[in-house]
């Protein structure tokens, strides 16, 4: 289904109408003949499916009647952006799956009261390379590290380096607690992986047991000469 932002005739558009899709770049927006993606069978896939289907059972057999009343309620309080940069208030549905398909993609157990605080923490990653060693966080955000929940972090390695900004498919997914960022440096690759003179972007995103989430944060860290 396409979505369409008026304007004084029509100030955007964004998804397929009949045969058309409509999409926009860098210079505009354009339309081209419609495909249908052959989505490639993939274990990774396989897994944030099942996870979708488990978090909507659980919603439509196991929550009470009062537990969903009370994520519709919350869903009431929070807005959401769509593609075309129109905010719209989510579904009860819409925000438990949101919390849950990531406490599952975290290992963690499904919540079902919705959180009081509905933001996670602010992360500031700060990355660092030292020769013959790899990639180091040395710093993450000011928050409190008993805290409890999971970091994801999602890294793409050897990007040249007049690459500014990644939005994704990322390589490679490695969570850790917030408690075992109490003790940082936190080595994530080492040299022996990363190859000279390469840009490599990193996300990541603190999911709270509570199911509160922070916004993603896009970094990245070059790749000097070996010494």
């Amino acid at each position: 289904m396409a979505l369409i932002k008026l304007g004084p005739m029509v100030g955007g558009i964004s998804g397929s109408i009949a045969a058309t899709t409509f999409a926009r770049n860098r210079a505009g927006y354009y339309a081209r003949a419609r495909t249908k993606p052959k989505i490639p069978v993939s274990p990774k896939r396989d897994a944030v499916q099942a996870r979708l289907t488990d978090v909507i059972d659980y919603w439509k057999k196991t929550l009470t009647t009062p537990a969903r009343l009370l994520w519709t309620q919350k869903a009431a309080q929070q807005v959401f952006t769509n593609k075309v940069g129109e905010v719209y208030v989510p579904t009860g549905l819409n925000l438990f799956v949101r919390a849950n398909t990531q406490l599952l993609a975290t290992s963690q157990s499904i919540v079902t009261v919705p959180p009081v605080t509905p933001i996670a923490p602010i992360l500031a990653p700060v990355l660092g390379w030292t020769t013959l060693v790899g990639i180091s966080i040395t710093g993450i955000a000011e928050f409190d590290s008993g805290l409890s929940g999971d970091v994801q972090m999602f890294w793409t390695l050897s990007l040249p380096q007049s690459k500014n900004f990644y939005k994704g498919p990322w390589d490679t997914a490695y969570d850790t607690t917030i408690a075992s960022l109490a003790a940082l440096p936190l080595l994530l690759i080492a040299s022996t992986s990363l190859i000279p003179k390469t840009r490599c972007f990193f996300k990541f995103n603190v999911v709270l047991a509570n199911g509160s989430t922070s916004a993603p944060m896009i970094t990245y860290c070059d790749i000097g000469t070996p010494a």
